[in-house]
């Protein structure tokens, strides 16, 4: 493939041509947006223990839980 490439210069510079003229036409009409608006999905998760300090909240519910 390389080879008829190399032996035909011409019809490689038109396919080239060919090629960017098409790429020129089709890039505005693609519609992308540098910052698309995306909803992430969440979770939100509330847990509660009476009389608890935050330090053991942590260790025994917030770290297992994430």
């Amino acid at each position: 493939m390389i080879k008829a490439f190399i032996d035909h210069p011409v019809a490689t510079w038109m396919l080239f041509t060919a090629l960017v003229i098409t790429g020129i036409y089709a890039l505005p009409r693609l519609e992308i947006e540098a910052m698309p608006e995306t909803e992430l999905p969440s979770l939100s998760v509330t847990t509660s223990w009476t009389g608890a300090s935050p330090a053991a909240m942590l260790r025994s519910i917030t770290i297992p839980v994430e």
